[in-house]
C-alpha cells in the first residue's frame, strides 16, 4: 500500500534523525490488516455454514427428531449470524474510527513538523539579529566613547584658545598701559 511505504519511509528517515518512537508506532498499522482477515475469515466461515444450512434445509425429514435438532441448528446459527454480522459491522466501523484517527495524526504530525522548523528559523533569525545587535551596540559604544574624548580635547583645546586669548588680552592691556605710563612719566 502507499500510505504505508510512505508511513516506513517517514519512520526510517525519523529513527535516523534521532527520533525515537514507542513500541505501539508500528502495531497501530499492523493491527488492522489482522483484524480484517480474522473477520473476513469469520464472515466465510458463517457464509458457508448458512448456505449448507440453506442447502440441507430441502433434503430433511420434517417429522423426525433429526430435522427438530438441525432446525434448532439452523435458528442457532441464525442467530450467530446475525451476532457475527453486527460484530463484523462494528470492527469495521472500528476500524474506519482507527484510519480516521491515524489520518488526522499524521495531519497533525505534519502540523507540528512544520511548527517546529518554523521555530527553529525563527530561532536562528533571532540569534543572527541579537548577534548583529550586539556587535552594534558594542560599536556604538566604542564610537560615544571615542566621542567622549573628542569632546574632551575640544574642550581642553577651547580652554587653551580662550586661556591664549586671555593672556594676549592681558598682554595686550599690560603693553597699553606700560607705554602710556612710559608717556605720561
Amino acid at each position: 500500500m502507499p500510505d504505508n511505504r510512505i508511513r516506513a519511509r517517514f519512520l526510517r528517515r525519523a529513527r535516523s534523525e534521532g527520533i525515537v518512537f514507542s513500541p505501539g508506532v508500528e502495531e497501530l498499522t499492523q493491527r488492522p490488516r489482522r483484524r480484517v482477515g480474522f473477520v473476513l475469515a469469520e464472515a466465510t466461515v458463517l457464509a458457508t455454514a448458512i448456505l449448507a444450512v440453506a442447502f440441507y434445509e430441502p433434503y430433511r425429514h420434517p417429522a423426525s427428531r433429526e430435522s427438530l435438532l438441525a432446525q434448532q441448528q439452523v435458528d442457532q446459527l441464525k442467530q450467530e449470524n446475525g451476532a457475527l454480522t453486527a460484530r463484523v459491522s462494528r470492527l469495521n466501523e472500528s476500524f474506519a474510527a482507527g484510519q480516521r484517527e491515524i489520518q488526522n495524526l499524521r495531519a497533525q504530525l505534519g502540523n507540528v513538523a512544520a511548527t517546529a522548523e518554523n521555530l527553529r528559523r525563527n530561532g536562528e533569525e533571532a540569534r543572527g539579529e541579537a548577534e548583529r545587535s550586539s556587535s552594534r551596540t558594542a560599536q556604538l559604544l566604542e564610537e560615544s566613547r571615542n566621542q567622549e574624548k573628542l569632546l574632551a580635547e575640544a574642550k581642553d583645546e577651547a580652554a587653551r584658545v580662550n586661556q591664549l586669548r586671555l593672556n594676549d588680552e592681558a598682554s595686550w592691556w599690560r603693553k597699553r598701559f606700560a607705554s602710556r605710563n612710559s608717556l605720561i612719566s
